[in-house]
């Protein structure tokens, strides 16, 4: 399904959930080193631990630089539309003109 933005509402979605999941991970990193461990055991568990919460604490600072960037996007564009409203002056809408009438011809017999 396309949102009407040009994305996608799965990838939307997406970005959502690996949001969260990052948020997650920086709320309670314990439980997810707990989990990488047993996946990887060959690791040192604490230097995974700071190369994680590092990449992830990145990653939400990356989310959040660009939510701030796009605020301020779309401030710039409610400031310009504004100032262009009082600029301009009001158009006078159009009219439809009426289509042509047939000439009548008269029957002859």
């Amino acid at each position: 399904m396309n949102d009407g933005k040009g994305r996608y509402k799965s990838a939307i979605a997406h970005r959502e959930r690996k949001a969260q999941a990052m948020a997650d991970i920086v709320a309670s990193p314990q439980r997810f080193i707990e989990a990488l461990a047993k996946a990887r055991p060959a690791l040192d568990p604490e230097a995974e631990r700071a190369r994680v919460l590092k990449k992830v604490t990145k990653g939400l600072e990356k989310r959040e630089a660009q939510k701030a960037a796009s605020a301020k996007a779309k401030m710039n564009i409610k400031r310009s539309a504004d100032s262009s409203k009082v600029a301009a002056a009001p158009k006078k809408a159009k009219t439809k003109k009426p289509a042509p009438k047939k000439a009548k011809t008269k029957k002859k017999d």
